[in-house]
């Protein structure tokens, strides 16, 4: 097939280019931008049956109107004394800033329901417009409520500030900076509460206009709310310190919170957008007014980490892409030194990736087509880092074996037609076969539960695909109409006897520099396979030991049956845990991890992530008397080990746990009676949605510890079995429910079991596609075993490596390697892995058959070492580019002005432990799995096979001995061979 495929191109090599551009110029004319179609998250690709899913399910459903789903929390905080007058004043400068921007948000969205209530009144569908007409006006009043707070704290500012500077002057104090800023913010607020209320049709609106002017009078042609970026802000309420329900969990002696809440999922992509805007337009104004360095102010929240997360991940995807270019570019210098071949491969994987990413991006788009709702391919923001480092790296080899291969059938004589030719049919197979490898096992992630497994192996086998056809159609064209001048200026060193007339098999190509490496590695390997096969495996097998212990399962802690490992897991710094803590996941210095932490330190820590827990009773009410002490007492229940306080209808503050009694002269006991009955609290604790309405209530659980910890996990298990035992009991008011579970916590636990089980069948998957593929290609099933246990055997290495390497790294701040590293890990590496054994066994068996069992071995070794080194070093470094974001960062300092270029450096921790792992198990397997492992075991199994010789060896004797090399593999003249080649 390859044969004849190679005479096309090599006749119609211009028409394979023109095709190539057309059908890219197509592809990308029709695609949506990248950006705008890739998701993110983890707990919104769970499977729809678990019980976190469920429970935001029951959330969305009961409390849809106006659910906040995520917040950010800005914070202003001293570590060492109570906030100040001066502190205060920064705190309600957040707060009337923010309030501005929620009552401009709600105005908006108050606006369009009022268009979708009159487009369903035309259509005649009354109900649903007065729905939408009731959630208007209530988004209206929300709007005028914030203004008015807005407002109030506007003028409790200017008068603070009037005051300060009275004091100062009257003491002769420093000059006081002017307060034109803070009046023209209070102008807008009041020009905007003027737009409010002439909208609503309010008498007093020109009041509000004429004090607005006064402020500033260039407001008079203003007719947008301001700021106009705030129109857009998926923003459903603000809580400050001052609120009468909340204020009081948001506020210590050290500390004041306003929280945005939010109705945007805590990983959308628009939390970029959010951040970027408040950061820029809110935290850096305020920052300029702080003149005392000791008082912090920032945010964070779960919006924020997100965001941040989202942020660092895009830094990752630019600083990977380009270090990846640049380091291709360098290794491809040094291998070759002819500019022409190190644009080549560039050029066809670029024109690969431009059209391998618009098919995905299609993919994405095909649901909406009529009949393919079903169809629910996505595409992630981290999958375009796995698709680029490794379309560059598996490209370049693919093009590197090509070259090879064309050059040596260039050596022996053929014309650049006919190299073409024999090149793309002798090579052919192999590339085929090692890339259908790696496509097959990315390809067995498709049968994952967890939706970001199940979509990202499948995008990125595709963009392998695409990349294969293009090596194998384009790279061939532009080999054929370049003609041997791409190996300018070196040119090719053709064998001093052949001729174009007088090619054959037999003549030896030219020997490539540092030819006699791989002479001396070939021969010690054929004399003594077994005992460099032992002392290879012995060395590494303490390494690989420690990752089969820690690649066991994912989970925190699988150290448990081994304790004398858990001795030296600490010992060397290495906790032997698999991490979900998602803050984690940022680099320290990102401001909502920094924001977290400070916050910690003035605010429980369960704060950031109460276990929710939804009640379902098909037939309650929960609105009425008997349904709220139903509640208060499942409240109280609620109290179990490790639990400080249950929030519910009855207890919104939870201030109130067993044995805590009411009192007339209890201030919280007044406080708890007042904040039951807001109506804020009602809407947050009990439905009132639809036919839920009465029947779905929602109690938060506040635990001693943090959301990503062990013990919270085990919590929620306690929790979940006290649960049951309610439904359980014929007789209890609980009997008939329902009881999921929301939030991080939730989600985390989840999260974990769908991976876990992931994990499981995606390695046996892989494993046996992995296997199948090579027995379908190599028919010699004992060796295609041997080459899949080698690979193994390099993971657990690298796992354990790994393991240990960042444990070292990063001592007790180390939590575990990410949660997706070990999956990730086995996939790339156990598929990408198979790709040299596949080019070093089929070069063996294609001259085992000319040359002998032995001979035949030796001579594919030292045919095939430079190029399947150089291949493996690429592919390497591809995937070292994932860890730029730990050493891109003193690119700047080693070459002046290249800030500009790759920004910070910055990244995902995940990112990195992933970049380092898949570049140290490429090396291995370059330099250990691939040279030494499997040659010694194939020299071993020629040794025991004794004189059984493969089909058409045994004519092949007499021409190895004529080359100098007899069946044991031994060379007579290895010294006038060494000498000739660095002759030559």
């Amino acid at each position: 097939m390859f044969l004849r495929l190679g005479k096309f191109i090599s006749r119609r090599w211009m028409w394979v280019i023109v095709a190539w551009v057309a059908v890219v110029a197509v592809l990308r004319f029709w695609s949506p931008a990248w950006d705008d179609i890739t998701q993110d998250g983890d707990f919104a690709y769970l499977p729809a049956e678990m019980p976190s899913v469920v429970g935001e399910q029951l959330l969305s459903e009961g409390f849809s109107e106006n659910r906040a789903k995520s917040q950010i929390a800005f914070y202003v905080v001293r570590e060492d004394q109570p906030l100040d007058r001066e502190d205060l004043h920064v705190a309600h400068d957040f707060a009337r800033r923010l309030k501005n921007l929620h009552a401009v948000a709600a105005f908006e969205r108050g606006r369009a329901l009022t268009e979708e209530a009159q487009r369903l009144q035309r259509a005649g569908d009354e109900p649903q417009a007065e729905q939408k007409r009731s959630l208007a006006e209530s988004d209206f009043q929300k709007a005028l409520l914030a203004l008015d707070e807005a407002i109030r704290l506007d003028e409790n500012m200017a008068e603070y500030e009037a005051q300060r500077a009275a004091e100062q002057e009257k003491e002769a104090a420093e000059e006081v900076a002017p307060l034109d800023a803070k009046t023209s913010r209070l102008a807008k607020v009041y020009h905007n509460r003027y737009l409010v209320r002439t909208y609503l049709g309010d008498e007093d609106a020109e009041r509000d206009r004429k004090q607005a002017l006064a402020l500033d009078a260039s407001l008079e042609d203003q007719t947008e709310l301001l700021p106009r970026e705030a129109a857009t802000l998926p923003l459903l309420d603000v809580w400050t310190w001052l609120d009468d329900v909340f204020g009081r969990k948001l506020r210590t002696r050290t500390a004041r919170l306003v929280m945005l809440q939010l109705s945007n999922e805590f990983m959308a992509t628009d939390n970029i957008r959010i951040l970027d805007y408040l950061e820029e337009d809110i935290l850096n104004e305020v920052q300029a007014t702080v003149h005392d360095d000791s008082l912090q102010i920032g945010f964070s929240g779960s919006a924020a980490v997100g965001g941040d997360l989202l942020r660092a991940a895009k830094d990752s995807i630019k600083n990977t892409e380009l270090f990846t270019v640049v380091l291709v570019v360098l290794i491809l210098g040094v291998v070759y030194r002819s500019p022409l071949l190190i644009a080549m491969p560039l050029l066809t994987i670029t024109v690969a990736l431009a059209a391998a990413t618009a098919i995905v991006a299609l993919l994405t788009q095909v649901g909406r087509i009529p009949g393919f709702e079903w169809w629910n391919f996505q595409v992630f923001t981290t999958t375009r880092i796995f698709i680029v480092v490794i379309l560059f790296g598996a490209g370049t080899d693919y093009f590197l074996f090509l070259v090879a291969r064309y050059k040596e059938e260039l050596q022996r004589g053929l014309t650049s037609t006919a190299a073409i030719e024999q090149a793309l049919a002798k090579v052919g197979d192999a590339l085929a076969a090692s890339a259908l490898t790696t496509i097959l096992g990315l390809g067995t992630m498709l049968f994952a539960d967890f939706g970001k497994f199940s979509n990202s192996g499948p995008a990125i086998a595709l963009c392998l695909a695409v990349t294969l056809i293009a090596c194998v159609t384009l790279a061939p064209a532009l080999l054929r109409g370049l003609g041997p001048v791409v190996f300018w200026p070196f040119g090719v060193r053709r064998n001093p006897a052949s001729s174009a007339g007088d090619a054959n098999e037999d003549r030896q190509p030219a020997e490539a520099p540092g030819h006699w490496i791989w002479e001396l590695v070939a021969r010690g390997i054929v004399r003594y396979p077994g005992l460099i096969l032992t002392a290879s495996v012995l060395i590494l097998l303490p390494l690989a030991y420690h990752g089969v212990i820690h690649g066991r399962n994912v989970t925190y802690d699988f150290l448990e049956p081994w304790p004398f490992a858990q001795t030296l897991a600490r010992q060397y710094g290495s906790s032997g845990e698999i991490t979900y803590d998602f803050l984690r996941q940022l680099p320290a210095d990102r401001p909502s991890r920094v924001g977290a932490e400070r916050m910690a330190e003035h605010f429980h820590v369960g704060e950031s992530g109460p276990i929710q827990v939804i009640a379902f009773d098909p037939d309650g009410r929960f609105d009425t008397r008997e349904g709220r002490e139903q509640i208060r007492e499942l409240t109280t229940d609620l109290y179990l080990d490790d639990v400080v306080a249950v929030r519910s209808i009855t207890d919104p503050l939870g201030d109130f746990p067993p044995g805590r009694r009411l009192g007339l002269t209890n201030m919280k006991s007044w406080l708890m009676l007042v904040t039951s009955a807001h109506p804020r609290t009602q809407e947050l604790f009990v439905s009132t949605t639809g036919e839920l309405a009465g029947r779905v209530t929602r109690l938060d659980v506040l635990l001693e510890h943090g959301p990503f910890s062990v013990e919270a996990g085990e919590a929620l298990e306690r929790l979940e079995a006290h649960l049951a035992t309610y439904q359980d009991q014929p007789d209890s008011p609980w009997n008939n429910a329902t009881f999921a579970f929301a939030g991080t916590v939730a989600g985390i636990r989840d999260l974990k079991l769908v991976t876990q089980s992931d994990n499981t069948r995606i390695q046996i998957l892989v494993i046996l596609a992995v296997l199948a593929v090579l027995i379908a290609i190599l028919r010699r099933p004992l060796i295609c075993s041997y080459m899949i246990l080698t690979v193994l055997f390099s993971y657990f290495v690298t796992l354990g490596t790994t393991e240990l390497f960042f444990g070292w790294l990063e001592g007790p701040e180390y939590l575990g390697l990410d949660w997706k590293v070990p999956l990730f890990l086995f996939v790339i590496l156990v598929a990408i892995g198979q790709d040299y054994n596949v080019y070093l066994a089929t070069r063996v068996f294609e001259e085992q058959k000319r040359r002998g069992p032995l001979a035949g071995l030796q001579y594919a070794v030292v045919r095939t070492g430079g190029i399947i080194t150089s291949c493996g070093v690429i592919m390497a470094g591809t995937f070292s580019a994932m860890t730029s974001g730990e050493w891109g960062r003193f690119v700047p300092t080693w070459i002046p002005g290249a800030q500009q270029l790759f920004g910070d450096g910055t990244a995902l921790p995940a990112i990195v432990q992933l970049g380092f792992a898949l570049t140290l198990g490429v090396m291995l397997d370059t330099f250990v799995v691939r040279p030494i492992l499997v040659p010694a075991f194939l020299a071993l199994l020629c040794r025991w096979q004794g004189d059984r010789l493969p089909d058409g060896a045994d004519a092949s004797v007499d021409r190895a001995k004529e080359q100098g090399v007899d069946q044991t593999g031994t060379h007579h003249r290895p010294r006038a061979r060494i000498a000739n080649a660095r002759a030559t």
